[in-house]
């Protein structure tokens, strides 16, 4: 028997509620579109604009698609994606809470067994795919040279995204810039860089003082 990749594809609609407050509806669409089109998330405790809805439904009439990427001849499989490493420790986080609720719930004294299997499931939350325990927070390193970024690392880079704001920056046009809002509701024109995080080929420990 030989080994296969199978991409399976279905389309899904990202419906997103913002509460914006303007002086009327066209101004809230066009402080939306400043806030979305240039696909940039809003974060979900952010006071000024609050997420009210944040989901992913399957197209109207979608049908899956199935494609073959490529056979594997290797003894193992290729290590997950980021984007399942993500799910993995997002389902053992939840499993964890649910357990350490349930471990202290108990009328007469805290179970120790549900809190024994609570800490088994936060260490699987919060380590790499090959079981390599992962550092409580997630340390970002900015390599710069030349005065330039020339990369973005992090402990788990698929948990961040990193972008670069130069307020009034010289040589490009209007059209090039974007509104950011300011702590005091006012708003200002700068240059932003969204820059791609990736898992550190550094040693970040070399960076970060453990003190």
């Amino acid at each position: 028997m030989s080994k296969h990749i199978i991409r399976y594809r279905m389309p899904f609609v990202h419906e997103v509620h913002i509460g914006i407050e303007a002086e009327s509806q066209e101004e809230a669409l066009q402080i939306a579109r400043e806030l979305l089109e240039a696909g940039r998330e809003v974060p979900l405790n952010n006071p000024l604009f609050p997420v009210l809805r944040d989901s992913l439904t399957e197209a109207d009439g979608a049908t899956p698609q199935y494609a073959v990427l490529k056979r594997v001849d290797t003894k193992h499989w290729p290590q997950p994606d980021d984007s399942v490493d993500m799910l993995r420790r997002r389902h053992f986080a939840n499993l964890a809470a649910s357990l350490l609720v349930q471990a202290i719930e108990r009328q007469d004294a805290i179970d120790r067994e549900l809190l024994d299997q609570a800490y088994l499931a936060a260490l699987s939350a919060t380590a790499s795919p090959d079981g390599r325990p992962l550092p409580t927070t997630n340390r970002i390193a900015v390599i710069i040279e030349g005065d330039a970024v020339q990369s973005v690392v992090a402990d788990r880079p698929q948990e961040v995204h990193v972008a670069t704001v130069e307020y009034s920056p010289d040589g490009f046009g209007t059209d090039e810039l974007r509104w950011i809002t300011q702590g005091n509701g006012h708003q200002a024109q700068a240059l932003v860089v969204e820059h791609f995080v990736e898992e550190s080929a550094i040693h970040l420990d070399d960076i970060f003082d453990p003190s």
